[in-house]
């Protein structure tokens, strides 16, 4: 699998995870906002996600679609399709209408734009993790 392990990412597999396909600075931040309890794995290559969710309990999924990156909006109609209870968040460098219709579409939980306000990123990440926590704990 092509991804590197960051801080707090090498706790067991029933752990929960966050992924994180972008920058440094974004996963520096969700690094410092997330609980403890919850890893941070930025992951480099687009497929490595999906063989991850299947392997780990990822609890959020941020995707960072920069202009020319193949594949991201694809990803996200991928991961929401065939995991539909996990969060996901796209950040992009172009405002675009069409982009945010078609992440609404695809059930995308939240889309933020360039410049990124990265505490309004982990703010919101954290609102998603305890809404799904939530859900999950009332589906038990």
């Amino acid at each position: 699998m092509s991804a590197r392990a960051v801080t707090r990412a090498d706790a067991g597999d029933d752990e929960p995870l966050a992924i994180v396909a972008g920058g440094a600075a974004l996963k520096d931040a969700l690094l410092t906002g997330l609980p403890r309890a919850i890893g941070v794995l930025a992951v480099v290559a687009v497929e490595a996600i999906i063989a991850t969710i299947e392997k780990r309990r990822i609890c959020l999924v941020l995707i960072d679609i920069r202009a020319g990156a193949p594949g991201s909006i694809e990803l996200a109609r991928t991961i929401k399709s065939t995991f539909p209870d996990v969060p996901v968040i796209l950040t992009t460098d172009r405002p675009d209408f069409e982009l945010a219709v078609a992440a609404l579409r695809l059930g995308v939980d939240d889309l933020f734009t360039d410049p990124l306000d990265l505490e309004r990123v982990v703010t919101r990440s954290v609102e998603l993790l305890a809404s799904a926590e939530r859900r999950r704990a009332a589906a038990e």
